[in-house]
């Protein structure tokens, strides 16, 4: 593994070349420049309860914009995440970090409030329609456009931004697993709650009829059935709130892959420029501006998931592809920083003969390679030791 700023965009090269890499690098940055708009386009859609003025379902499809209240309003939130990022990777991640224990916090004392202050009902997984009454084709569907795949999005993070970090031996394995297994285990104790505590007549007339009165939504809605009015209430708090910690990441992401983009040669050498904080300003720019036209031709939540599911399985797609390539190029195993069997960098930097068989297709973009990993001048992508910065 080598830790690079945008390294979606960037690995692929190293793998395969410049064909390759310039699909699998713009699909990424399309799938992560649209994260940040459907982020508050779900923010807008909860808070919508209490400000009904932001959306509008004359054309049938509810959370659709309102113009021009609603534009504004979601203008207003890129451009919160915008000047956040550009202030600095300081405060970003503590910006960040507040939102996620907040995100963390909320599931947790749902899930224990169903399960110790409701009747669990172990009936209900075999209720109704029966346990999986569409089969395969309803798990498949619900995991492709109902958000299941959408929601495990966050582990790549710790990819696109590897290459600004102290400690990339530690942070990035311990971050993308991590990430995987805490989602994953929250939103099954979620699901296992949420159907043990349901009433037996709200699915009485099947799973595809189970709805809740006000676009509470399931779990304010299940809150409310059973008399936990507190609960409703901090779930619609959370749910407008959340949001807006992942818009805030993928906002820093896909500035970074637009830096990736730039060092692959695919965009302007511009796009690498960073201010005095080491942060992206031109490439962040970019991200809100293209998050601001994103809103006109997808205007809801439900019109914009499909391209970006689409755009990341097809990103995640190359994942094995490229780490097999890597593993071929460099199979020696023991390095410091490393997924098991694959490719290292050297204990320092990277290894000058490592970067001459890893980057031999960068061309021009490394004038030349010394023979040693102390005499690397390392560009800010490639800081695989914090002394080197």
């Amino acid at each position: 593994m080598l830790p690079l700023t945008g390294g979606t965009a960037r690995y692929p090269q190293f793998a395969y070349g410049w064909v390759v890499s310039f699909a699998a690098g713009w699909i990424a940055w399309v799938g992560a420049v649209t994260i940040a708009p459907i982020e508050v386009l779900a923010v807008i859609t909860y808070a919508s309860v209490y400000l009904p003025w932001l959306v509008t379902d004359t054309v049938g499809d509810f959370g659709l914009l309102s113009f021009p209240a609603g534009y504004i309003v979601a203008s207003a939130l890129m451009l919160l995440f915008t000047v956040i990022n550009l202030v600095g990777m300081k405060a970003f991640a503590k910006s960040n970090a507040a939102l996620v224990w907040f995100k963390i916090a909320v599931p947790t004392v749902t899930v224990l409030a169903l399960l110790f202050l409701a009747p669990f009902d172990a009936s209900n997984f075999s209720g109704g329609d029966g346990f999986m009454p569409t089969g395969m084709q309803g798990v498949l569907t619900t995991i492709s456009v109902g958000g299941v795949f959408f929601a495990m999005f966050g582990f790549d993070q710790a990819i696109q931004l590897g290459g600004e970090s102290l400690n990339p031996r530690r942070n990035i394995p311990l971050s993308v697993i991590g990430s995987v297994l805490i989602g994953a285990t929250i939103y099954l104790c979620l699901q296992l709650a949420f159907v043990g505590a349901l009433p037996d007549n709200s699915f009485a007339k099947g799973w595809s009829n189970l709805s809740f009165a006000n676009a509470a939504g399931p779990y304010a809605g299940i809150a409310l059935l059973l008399g936990l009015s507190w609960l409703a209430i901090t779930l619609q708090v959370d749910a407008a709130i959340s949001p807006g910690g992942t818009g805030l990441i993928y906002t820093a992401t896909s500035a970074r892959l637009v830096y990736g983009l730039s060092k692959n040669g695919f965009v302007p050498k511009i796009f690498q420029r960073t201010s005095s904080r080491d942060v992206p300003i031109v490439a962040i720019v970019l991200s809100f501006i293209v998050g601001l036209i994103v809103f006109f031709p997808f205007p809801s939540w439900i019109k914009l998931v499909g391209l970006i599911v689409s755009a990341n399985a097809l990103v995640y797609a190359f994942a094995p592809l490229v780490f097999g390539a890597l593993r071929a190029q460099e199979p020696e195993p023991g390095a410091p920083l490393q997924a098991a069997g694959g490719i290292r960098p050297g204990a320092s930097g990277v290894r000058g003969g490592q970067l001459h068989r890893l980057l031999h297709r960068m061309g021009d973009q490394l004038e030349a390679v010394p023979a040693r990993a102390s005499e690397i001048r390392c560009p800010r992508d490639l800081l695989c030791d914090p002394t080197c910065r």
